[in-house]
């Protein structure tokens, strides 16, 4: 806003002067094209005359002037100065002012791609040179030589599915999608869920696919641990497709899985089955004792504990256990002749401690003076704190509930 007083009318009438963007755009416009013509010349030094293509005729008193002013850069003057220092922080610049060329010594195409996926922390020795442009003119730095680091980040999700036939039981497992940009003709992905990492590559029209299955020391649920070990004996067999479904895309991504030569096939398919039985025990255990959601594991605990993982799955499902008494528990049955008793036992993973109990009945061997327990009934599992005093308080309100107090811990 510029106030144009008429000398020859100053005492009775003023001109309100209201530059609009256009025309200062105008006005840059012929900065730009002054510059070129004079490179050397400096920006702030030229001078530039125009004639105002609005003129508002106003009376030459304060409150004219206010309501003047009020009515082009209206009644909020914060909001105003806001929008005038955002023009002016923009002022100039095009929609990619600053431009980084780095010169990468002795990295290869593919090893540059890992870096921009998150496989490389960094890539010393790099030469780089940053410029900016404003006004269509362009201010280059001097070359430094740095070390580049990369801090990848998600852009998409994928659901990767595994069928081993048309008709079975799909996996799945979801992960984050990381894209580096196409060099050449070399193109990565990559695919990073807490258990599994994905790199499609392509090269052309050929597709690779490199699964890189985590060590046991993740923490997930019993699900997603046994889902893990599906999708890699999958992976390492010989049949059946895999799907990568994109949220951004219409359309999947179906690859057969094909036979390859791998060392110890038999043994990594023998041990994903182990494992599977195992994490989907567990998953049982935790439904059937009402833990929900699902706690974290590690997958160290849980294959530390797998025997008596197995053996709860077992008595919760109604297998019968043989149950024998020897020592002290003998003489007390011997001595005390109870007609059934309480058969607990607990164990823990991590720091979740699973109880369970059942009754079984007892009958005697007068010849061999033998007691035998027949008929085992599961009653409950649940989950208890960690806590050995938490348990024998929880077999205390179990001899009430049931009342029966002799108690066989196994």
């Amino acid at each position: 806003m510029v106030l144009k007083v008429d000398r020859e009318k100053q005492f009775t009438d003023a001109y309100l002067v209201h530059v609009a963007g256009n025309r200062l755009e105008a006005i840059l416009k012929r900065l730009r094209a002054e510059q070129k013509e004079d490179p050397d010349g400096a920006l702030h030094k030229k001078h530039i005359s125009f004639t105002p293509s609005v003129q508002e005729r106003i009376e030459l008193t304060g409150r004219s002037l206010k309501g003047a002013l009020e009515r082009h850069i209206g009644k909020e003057l914060p909001i105003y100065i806001e929008r005038k220092q955002t023009a002016l922080r923009r002022l100039g610049f095009g929609p990619a002012p600053f431009q980084v060329v780095t010169t990468f010594d002795g990295v290869s195409e593919s090893d540059l791609l890992d870096a921009f996926l998150g496989f490389r922390n960094d890539i010393p020795e790099t030469r780089v040179q940053v410029s900016e442009t404003r006004f269509d003119i362009t201010i280059s730095e001097p070359e430094t030589v740095a070390t580049v680091r990369f801090e990848p980040h998600s852009s998409d999700s994928c659901l990767i599915t595994y069928r081993a036939t048309p008709l079975a039981v799909p996996v799945s497992v979801r992960g984050d999608v990381i894209r580096a940009p196409r060099i050449g003709k070399l193109f990565k992905m990559r695919i990073r869920s807490k258990l599994v990492d994905v790199v499609l590559e392509a090269a052309g029209r050929k597709i690779d696919v490199h699964f890189t299955f985590h060590p046991h020391d993740s923490r997930c649920s019993p699900s997603e641990w046994r889902d893990y070990w599906r999708l890699l004996a999958g992976v390492f067999g010989d049949s059946g497709e895999i799907e990568f479904r994109f949220e951004s895309a219409r359309h999947p991504l179906t690859i057969q899985v094909k036979e390859r030569e791998i060392p110890n096939r038999a043994q990594i398919l023998d041990e994903a089955e182990r494992m599977e039985r195992v994490f989907a025990a567990l998953s049982d255990l935790c439904t059937r004792a009402g833990v929900v959601p699902e706690p974290q594991f590690s997958g160290d605990a849980v294959i530390a504990s797998w025997r008596a993982i197995m053996a709860f799955r077992a008595l919760a499902t109604g297998v019968q256990p043989e149950l024998t008494c020897i020592g002290e528990s003998e003489s007390m049955l011997l001595e005390t002749r109870p007609e059934a008793v309480i058969v607990a036992s607990s164990f823990d993973v991590d720091a979740v401690r699973f109880a369970m109990y059942g009754v079984s009945s007892v009958s005697y061997d007068e010849a061999f003076q033998k007691p035998s327990m027949q008929e085992f009934s599961f009653r409950r599992l649940r989950v208890i704190d960690n806590d050995v005093a938490v348990f024998h308080e929880y077999v205390a309100t179990v001899r009430e509930l049931e009342n029966v107090g002799c108690v066989l811990f196994i």
